[in-house]
């Protein structure tokens, strides 16, 4: 057999391989786009509403032309608000509607198999249910339908959002956690009950210190784990650092303990340990992680609800939605129970 003709085979096998993995890929892709026409633009439970912004995004490009309308009309316009004025807080203004066109019309294209990766997983994980199941769930347990409106988006590199600017709105960058099912389980979770506390306590005087972030970020810790079935013996990511919170555990509130009751102004270390702001000296640095570090307050907040519960029975946590951040910190018993002698 010559080198000519086995070569002129090498190459028909290549260009076959080449067809054939083209012909598949564009029959995945035509798979998720019919699902995604499946899928409503938005869900509303209760009071809150969850925009699938992904969902246009992606149709936008089914023809192999980039459908401007459909971006504007329902990408743009149902989430004006939130780009408006959540948004507005980028150097540049990248969620303005010419900008929005712009990024979108190219996304498709810069991260072609990131994207559609993700899109795969989001519709093998049956996102539109488990948002329902969490929504619901959040509503159930807190005996509160809430007001909020929320989407999940792809967004422009380096300007993507997770997270609420304001009680009323919030944003999940489906970008941030690639093909990561606890992001859905637990991160959902924490932030769509943020908006309910926010909505019910956030005209109070204490939520703007220090122990109303405490307790705010407390609680969404709370709920989450409660909501999940959580291990109990393990708070953070390892037994072991629960350990070391447990063990620090009377130190850590009494270097928090002075900007309980301080606004958030004036509580700058204390903002440090949520992860809220890197301006300032940390309260605590003796940790074993950065990670840990900036995260310690959560911590805290959720130990003050569960000795909450343990004083006035277990599912009295739900008072927090109706009292003062100061009164459910007093009424836990928290700082008698940390500062007894052993």
């Amino acid at each position: 057999m010559s080198k000519k003709y086995i070569g002129m085979m090498v190459s028909l096998l290549a260009m076959v391989f080449i067809f054939g993995c083209n012909h598949r890929r564009k029959g995945e892709k035509s798979a998720i786009y019919e699902a995604l026409e499946e899928y409503p633009d938005s869900i509303v439970v209760g009071g809150i509403t969850f925009q699938y912004g992904f969902k246009n995004q992606m149709l936008a490009h089914r023809d192999g032309v980039f459908d401007t309308a459909l971006i504007v009309e329902k990408f743009y316009k149902p989430n004006q608000y939130l780009f408006d004025s959540c948004f507005n807080f980028f150097s540049t203004p990248i969620y303005s509607p010419k900008e929005i066109v712009r990024w979108n019309s190219t996304y498709l294209d810069e991260y072609d198999t990131i994207v559609w990766k993700q899109t795969r997983f989001l519709l093998e994980q049956n996102i539109d249910s488990l948002l329902k199941k969490h929504l619901n769930a959040v509503q159930e347990m807190t005996g509160i339908k809430g007001e909020a409106k929320f989407l999940a988006y792809f967004p422009p590199e380096g300007y993507g959002v997770s997270g609420g600017c304001d009680p009323y709105s919030m944003a999940f960058d489906l970008m941030y956690k690639i093909e990561d099912a606890d992001y859905l389980k637990k991160v959902i979770p924490h932030e769509i009950e943020h908006t309910i506390y926010e909505n019910q306590i956030g005209n109070d005087p204490y939520f703007a210190t220090g122990i109303g972030v405490t307790l705010d970020e407390g609680l969404a810790t709370y709920f989450e784990r409660t909501y999940n079935k959580a291990d109990s013996t393990i708070f953070f990511d390892t037994k072991a650092e629960t350990d070391w919170l447990l063990k620090n555990e009377r130190e850590i509130f009494e270097r928090f303990e002075p900007y309980l009751m301080k606004p958030l102004d004036s509580a700058c270390p204390l903002l440090y340990h949520f992860n809220r702001t890197s301006d300032c000296q940390p309260l605590f640095t003796e940790v074993p992680t950065k990670l840990l570090e900036t995260n310690m307050g959560y911590f805290l907040g959720y130990r003050i609800i569960e000795q909450y519960t343990k004083v006035h029975g277990t599912d009295s946590w739900r008072d927090i939605y109706h009292i003062s951040p100061k009164e459910f910190y007093e009424k836990s018993g928290y700082k008698d129970f940390i500062q007894a002698p052993e």
